[in-house]
């Protein structure tokens, strides 16, 4: 009997020689069978790992492009003020006003029942009085006009070498939305002003070209009277 045992034994360990040297064990206990290799199991958390969120940090604003926010920002407050302009536009208004009354006058005075040329002499030269107030009043306007288009250039100016300082430092105005406000509102304001500009110049226009109408009438009235 105890012949049969050790002979068992001694065939069990040859059998275990043949198949390999020494079996791996794996982690959980038990043996791997030859040619076959074991795939590591998955987490026992049961999440997935996740990346953090990245923020791109808002790019600095150079000293160049700092330079160019300060002279768009002092172009901005040096615009010439509209008051003045409006002033002129009132004060030639008033004077045509007052020409067209007197022309008013010189006519009853020249075509009445009884001419009187002394109120058609007195009245042609209210006429040609108050018409040359307004034109020197178109000429305020003018230069106003002139003042505003030249402060308008210049903010135009300075906005477009903020936008070049911006790409200059490799940026962009989405980048830098300060920055691209103070762009758009300076360019909404060159386009409001010159719209404004051009509105002055064509009331300068309408001073002159009223005033030399009313002149010409009142000659023409008097030289029809033979006053």
């Amino acid at each position: 009997m105890h012949l049969r045992h050790a002979l068992a034994l001694a065939a069990a360990g040859g059998l275990l020689a043949a198949c390999g040297s020494s079996p791996s064990t794996p982690s959980g206990g038990g043996t791997f069978l030859p040619g076959v290799t074991s795939s590591p199991s998955p987490s026992s958390s049961g999440t997935t790992p996740t990346t953090a969120a990245t923020t791109t940090p808002k790019p600095a604003v150079g000293p160049v492009l700092a330079a160019a926010l300060n002279t768009l920002s002092a172009r901005t407050r040096s615009l010439p003020a509209l008051d003045p302009a409006r002033a002129a536009v009132k004060s030639g208004n008033e004077d045509l006003s007052r020409a067209r009354t007197a022309l008013t006058a010189m006519r009853a005075a020249a075509y009445g029942a009884s001419r009187n040329c002394s109120t058609v002499s007195t009245q042609q030269a209210v006429v040609q009085q108050q018409s040359g107030a307004a034109v020197a009043q178109a000429a305020v306007l003018e230069a106003q006009v002139a003042t505003q288009r030249a402060g308008l250039t210049a903010l135009k100016a300075s906005s477009t070498a903020v936008s070049a300082a911006v790409a200059a430092q490799r940026s962009t105005l989405a980048q830098l939305p300060d920055v691209s406000a103070a762009v758009a509102a300076a360019n909404k304001a060159v386009t409001d002003r010159t719209a404004t500009a051009n509105g002055f110049a064509g009331n300068a226009s309408s001073l002159r070209s009223t005033a030399g109408g009313l002149t010409s009438t009142a000659s023409a009235v008097r030289s029809k009277t033979g006053c």
